[in-house]
């Protein structure tokens, strides 16, 4: 699940970053950066917390949900 995510982000950081997008905006690189990745990195953050209670790992997945106005807020800054 995070590899795949990981590398969903990676196919659009990698163009961005080689400048091969046409028109390239900064806000726009940021934004998709950050949604690409936001996902696989809440995965990856309850990993260690199932370890730790199973049942709160559990409620970290809600924290995608959280994350598209969050990304929002972040990329219009």
């Amino acid at each position: 699940m995070a590899a795949s995510g990981l590398l969903l982000g990676v196919l659009w950081i990698y163009p961005a970053r080689r400048r091969l997008l046409k028109n390239p905006d900064a806000r726009l690189n940021r934004y998709f950066t950050v949604r690409a990745l936001h996902p696989p990195m809440i995965f990856l953050l309850s990993i260690p917390v199932a370890i730790a209670a199973p049942q709160a790992a559990e409620y970290t997945w809600f924290l995608v949900l959280l994350g598209p106005p969050l990304i929002r807020r972040v990329a219009d800054r």
